[in-house]
Formats: structure tokens, C-alpha cells, sequence
């Protein structure tokens, strides 16, 4: 198969995060984990679909959520608020494999505290031809009918 991964998205992802988060700032890939040290960010691909276009190309479109959780503190909204803003400036586009993809669909909201933004990611990825091997000859013995 040639293409983009969803590996390969995610990794993309979390290397632009990186470049931009704090130095105490840890970046988990998965699930929310029982213990983890804040201020931190959890980036899962929540859901993904592929639909089959033409010849052997293949449209794949992915959802990621980013939780952030801050720091306590006071200016926790604010952070948030900052936090989102960077991610819709930094994830809008992604290069993979000279393809820039586009971020669609982001949006963000802000419930018990933490920031969940959420992004989608359509691609296309080309599948290599299966070779069938084809049937080499065919006999095939017939005789007419006399209804004499």
C-alpha cells in the first residue's frame, strides 16, 4: 500500500504539539491513563472511515480529539483559550510524504476543566494491485445434438 498511515498521522501530530507546548508539558498517545502529571495532552484517533474510489485509490477520513489538561492555577480559562488557538493555528495543516493535508471540522470545548478539540483529516491512499494469476488455457469438448 502507498501512502499515509494513520500512524503516520498521528505521529505528525503529536510532533507539531511538541513543537509548540510547554517544556513541563508531557504529550500521552491514547487513552486518558488514571495517573499522569498536568499540564498534559492526550491525543487519540477516536474514529476513521474508508470508502473505496476509483481503480485502487481509497479516501480515508480520520477524527482526532486532543484533550489538554492544564495546570491548576487561576488563569486556567485563559490557558484553555490559548491552548485552543494554537491548535487550530498549528494543526490546520499537516505534510506528510510531500501531501499537505488539511484540517477540517475543528472545534473545541471546554468540559470539567479540559480542553477536548477535535480535528479531521481526509487523505487518499492508493493499494497496490493484487496479483491473480490468470488461467492459462481452457479445453473444452462439445458435440451436436442429432435429434434424428
Amino acid at each position: 500500500m502507498k501512502g499515509i498511515t494513520l500512524n503516520d498521522l498521528k505521529k505528525e501530530i503529536i510532533k507539531k504539539i511538541e513543537l509548540f507546548k510547554d517544556e513541563d508539558t508531557k504529550v500521552y498517545d491514547g487513552l486518558v491513563k488514571e495517573e499522569f502529571e498536568k499540564p498534559c495532552f492526550f491525543i487519540e484517533n477516536v474514529k476513521g472511515n474508508q470508502a473505496k474510489q476509483l481503480g485502487n485509490r481509497y479516501k480515508r477520513k480520520q477524527i482526532f480529539k486532543i484533550s489538554y489538561f492544564p495546570k491548576q492555577g487561576d488563569s486556567i480559562s485563559e490557558e484553555m483559550l490559548r491552548v485552543a488557538e494554537t491548535l487550530y493555528d498549528e494543526l490546520e495543516h499537516i505534510r506528510l510524504e510531500e501531501i499537505t493535508i488539511m484540517g477540517q471540522d475543528m472545534s473545541y470545548e471546554i468540559i470539567d476543566n479540559v480542553l477536548h478539540f477535535s480535528i479531521d483529516y481526509t487523505f487518499y491512499i492508493v493499494k497496490e494491485n493484487l496479483e491473480v494469476p490468470i488461467m492459462e488455457k481452457l479445453y473444452q469438448k462439445g458435440e451436436v445434438k442429432d435429434d434424428q
